[in-house]
């Protein structure tokens, strides 16, 4: 069976953690459940650690506060739906300001 580029895809995008608290369980809890259903991988970067995006006990390894720049990288069929979702979530500060 052949695999497609589209299955191949791989989409990065660099994101600044905004809300005051940081990257904490609450956050991280939205950013799995975003995630969660989606036919992909979902690492997220910061440094030197990666933690898979739909594993909440891995989000939360990351100690990530405000202004924070992490790195998220997408591989699969909904790359670009889970990079988008996840981009929004950082960008609206995961609904808590």
């Amino acid at each position: 069976m052949a695999i497609s580029d589209r299955e191949l895809q791989r989409i990065t995008k660099d994101v600044v953690v905004r809300n005051k608290a940081g990257l904490h369980l609450r956050p991280a809890s939205k950013i799995v459940r975003a995630v969660a259903e989606l036919r992909c991988d979902v690492m997220i970067r910061k440094g030197d650690r990666t933690a898979n995006a739909k594993s909440i006990m891995s989000v939360t390894t990351l100690v990530a506060p405000r202004n924070t720049v992490l790195t998220i990288e997408a591989s699969g069929p909904d790359a670009k739906a889970a990079v988008a979702a996840l981009a929004a979530l950082f960008q609206n500060k995961f609904g808590e300001e």
